[in-house]
């Protein structure tokens, strides 16, 4: 026994010891070999590996996830976009968590210096996890802090390039290039660990591509291979290389660098743009082009190249394009227009190359139907946004002339044939249409099919949840369904279930009235009217064609006019004199004595001028001076003075305007009265300062005379100049007084409704303010509970960091009102509502209509739960944080 219980003492006493080291070891208030032992192992081992396991996890997910943009020069890092960022806040958090802890429980400060060596590495992985979660300014805070802290050390150096890379991120680029130069200067001094200096050129190579001064970029790339050991950013950089001596025009030198990136076995990806590349540079002097066709028209053929066969039609045309093949090119531009699927950046890269081509030859139909491609899918930041799309509106207004043209030829050329003709020619035209649904049905089935087989291979394989088994019908198979609606919306778009669905301008294919159902007579019995609307019927055709003299003269009205806008939009919209004048005289040929002759004539004489056709610019002179004697045309024509004398009439007449607004400032308006009556009569009332005069004087008429002379004098105004600014004055001043004198109220001389002030919007917008992400949902279609858990999961997620509560209200009777944060500011709440909106695990069971997600200040909150009017706050929101 007794030798029990000294054991048992021994035991306690060696427990008691190792306890009172354990805690004397884990204080930090004194700088002692135990302590500083203990702090060093354990925040190396328990958190910041931990954290820093987090934050390489973290990464490796990014260069995964992150798109490239291979239509541009690639940048050397790609951190992916800000929703991509999102994504790693699990694991940038935890990294922040981590390295906090050590910072907070290990830190042992002595004499200027930090004794545990994990601390200063825990903030450069605290400014590295705020960096790729792209809190920038949190990132270079932390980054100038290592700077400044820890300038004694070699970190300092890792915490100077990551800010440059910051810098070069946020385009701050003025501030990273000094950033590196010190680096630079340091390096030579042999103080910079090597670590950062084979970053260095990589750093500098991104700095110069991201703007754009490639050629200062060759070299610190060519540098960054010699020093980087990773494989993939050593191939990455060789990638770049070729596209860079590509885009100089340097073909021998990117075909070599893309030659010896292939070689390395990058992702597919890389590899496959490489090739494209490849047969881009091709150069026509010494370049083998069938050796080239032939590689290209192989990748077409393989399977995996499904989804990239409209790049590989591009490179096609590429090739052709360099050996002047225009009809290939034009060809294969075509197709890499219809096989594109999911690129769009490539649609429309092929889609403005095909139009402009077309445009050069020139071929404005076409052009317009392919700038009108673009334009439905190129964003508003595109390289010459505006003058595309300009183009596009000139050409469309062209294009749209013509179709009325040609639309309304053909229908009086039928109108024009015998009966029989005319009904074969119908006839043609309903087989053609029969046959073409034929074929789009038949289409349409293969389709489903393919759709259904893909799906049963993509998804599980036989016999998978979700899937037709069974004998089990198609239709009754709901997930089957959904899916299908889902690729059909993704290929045609919300389509109107009706005839003609595929076909979103239906005037091509039915040649017929302008508008099929609004063209419907009432009178007409139900069956006529049906008759009428298939396209398999004579009827249907027939219905829009003018047989009568009022049909055929309105038909007539819409040639002339439309030669008269193509004519116009040739000469001033495309500078096509050519075709200007060929439209110009076949509208004059067609339409002798029209209501544009003279501005016709005038466009003529003018191109003719321009072309060096001497005697038919006389010829078109001649004849508005001798038809249109009394036009400004002629007169201008006779007189090349004068405009000049309309302009220095039109300056007195702005001189004595001024001197009769003094006047009236002045109150002296017998004077303005009479200043009014003296422009009358030397310039006419159809100057451009008549209805002002005209104003003046009836305003003075009213100072001076009864009120009834002042509204005779406005009800003049207001009908002899209905087009002025004068005249929604003059009509302001009238209702105001018939409110006062209702009996100046004339049932024959109607007033426009007094116009409701708009309700100024009770909300101010301070970006700086604590915001809040608020969901409004239809209480009806949302269950509150199971939503705000999805919503805490969410956050717990990839917002652990930032504390968020999640509130909820009833906001009206229809209405949840719940609310999000707080948020420091509107841009930390606008990233929030990006990524969460793009969340199915929360919005998955809500139908799209049924909520709407908004960020709010604090200061408005209130404002906006006592008003309870969505609609305001929503043109608010609209207005002050979407731009």
């Amino acid at each position: 026994m007794p030798g029990r219980i000294s054991y048992r003492k021994i035991f306690f006493a060696t427990g008691a010891l190792i306890l009172l080291v354990t805690l004397y070891s884990c204080s930090v208030k004194k700088n002692t070999f135990t302590r500083r032992l203990y702090h060093n192992l354990t925040s190396r081992y328990n958190v910041y590996f931990n954290g820093n396991e987090s934050l390489n996890e973290g990464t490796i997910e990014l260069f995964k996830s992150a798109k490239e943009n291979y239509a541009k020069v690639l940048p050397v890092f790609n951190f992916g976009t800000k929703q991509e960022a999102q994504l790693l806040n699990p694991q940038m958090d935890r990294a922040i968590q981590k390295a906090s802890v050590a910072i907070q429980k290990h830190s042992m400060p002595f004499g200027g210096t930090e004794k545990v060596k994990w601390i200063d590495d825990s903030f450069l992985m605290i400014g590295k996890a705020y960096f790729y979660k792209q809190e920038y300014f949190s990132a270079r805070r932390t980054f100038n802090f290592i700077i400044q802290e820890y300038g004694y050390n070699e970190i300092k150096y890792t915490a100077m390039i990551w800010l440059a890379i910051t810098y070069n991120q946020t385009g701050e680029f003025e501030k990273s290039e000094p950033m590196l130069n010190l680096i630079t200067v340091d390096v030579t001094k042999g103080i910079v660990p090597y670590d950062v200096v084979k970053i260095l050129p990589q750093v500098y190579a991104d700095l110069y591509i991201r703007q754009e001064y490639y050629d200062r970029a060759v070299d610190y790339l060519v540098e960054g291979i010699y020093y980087n050991p990773k494989r993939d950013l050593k191939t990455r950089m060789m990638f770049i290389l070729g596209q860079i001596f590509q885009q100089s025009g340097d073909f021998s030198r990117a075909s070599e660098w893309y030659g010896k990136m292939i070689k390395r076995n990058p992702n597919y990806d890389m590899a496959f743009q490489a090739r494209i590349n490849l047969a881009k540079s091709y150069d026509i002097n010494s370049g083998d082009r069938q050796q080239i066709t032939k590689i290209l028209t192989k990748m077409l053929k393989d399977d995996k190249n499904k989804d990239y066969k409209d790049q590989i039609y591009f490179a096609l045309a590429d090739v052709a394009m360099r050996d002047r093949d225009t009809v290939m090119a034009l060809k294969y531009f075509r197709l890499s227009v219809s096989s594109s699927v999911n690129n769009n950046y490539q649609r429309a890269t092929s889609a403005l190359t095909l139009a402009d081509l077309y445009f050069e030859m020139p071929s404005y139909e076409n052009a317009q139907a392919y700038y009108d491609t673009a334009m439905m899918i190129i964003p508003m930041d595109y390289p010459n946004y505006t003058q595309i799309e300009n183009k596009t509106k000139i050409l469309t207004d062209l294009v749209e002339s013509l179709i009325t043209i040609q639309h309304e030829d053909s229908l009086q050329r039928l109108v024009n044939m015998s009966e029989s003709e005319r009904n074969a020619v119908i006839d043609k035209i309903i087989v053609a249409y029969v046959e073409e649904m034929a074929r789009l049905a038949e289409q349409q089935k293969l389709e489903q099919a393919l759709t259904i087989q893909e799906q049963a291979v993509s998804i599980s394989g036989p016999g998978a949840p979700g899937l037709p088994v069974g004998g089990k019908w198609y239709f009754y198979n709901t997930q089957t369904k959904e899916y299908g609606y889902a690729e059909f919306v993704k290929k045609w778009g919300r389509r109107k279930l009706e005839d003609l669905w595929r076909i979103s301008d239906k005037q091509a294919i039915s040649f017929g009235g302008e508008d099929i159902e609004a063209s419907a007579d009432t009178t007409k019995s139900d069956s006529v009217l049906a008759v009428e609307k298939n396209p398999e019927t004579r009827q249907y055709y027939l219905k829009d064609l003018p047989f009568t003299e009022e049909a055929q003269a309105a038909s007539n009205t819409k040639i002339l006019e439309a030669y008269f806008k193509s004519g116009k939009v040739y000469k001033d919209g495309l500078k096509d004199n050519e075709k200007s004048r060929e439209a110009f005289e076949t509208m004059n040929k067609r339409f002798p004595e029209n209501d544009h002759e003279l501005l016709s004539y005038y466009y003529l004489y003018k191109i003719n001028l321009e072309i060096g056709q001497a005697d038919q610019a006389q010829f078109y002179k001649n004849l508005i001076i001798s038809q249109y004697p009394d036009s400004d045309y002629a007169k201008v024509l006779s007189d090349p003075e004068y405009y000049a004398k309309i302009v220095a009439e039109k300056n007195k007449a702005a001189k004595l305007y001024e001197e009769t607004y003094k006047d009236y400032k002045a109150g002296l308006y017998f004077q303005v009265i009479a200043k009014s009556d003296l422009a009358f009569s030397l310039y006419g009332d159809t100057i451009e300062f008549a209805p002002r005069f005209a104003y003046l004087k009836a305003i003075s008429i009213g100072k001076i005379d009864v009120v009834d002379s002042l509204v005779s004098q406005l009800k003049m105004i207001i009908t002899k100049y209905p087009t002025s600014d004068i005249k929604t004055l003059s009509q302001s001043i009238l209702v105001t007084i018939i409110k006062e004198n209702p009996e100046f109220k004339d049932e024959n001389f109607v007033l426009p409704e007094e116009i409701p002030e708009e309700k100024l919007s009770p909300y101010k917008f301070n970006p700086s303010n604590q915001h809040m992400f608020m969901i409004v949902a239809d209480s009806r279609e949302i269950r509150l509970n199971p939503f705000k858990v999805k919503l805490s999961d969410y956050n717990i997620k990839y917002y652990s960091l930032e504390e968020l509560n999640i509130n909820s209200l009833v906001l009206d009777n229809l209405h949840y009102l719940i609310t999000i944060g707080n948020f420091n500011n509107s841009a930390k709440a606008k990233d929030y509502l990006d990524a969460i909106s793009a969340s199915e695990y929360v919005f998955a069971d809500l139908k799209e209509g049924t909520f709407y997600n908004f960020v709010i200040s604090t200061e408005n909150y209130p404002i906006f739960f006592k008003e309870k009017d969505i609609g305001g706050y929503s043109k608010f929101f609209e207005k002050n944080y979407t731009k």
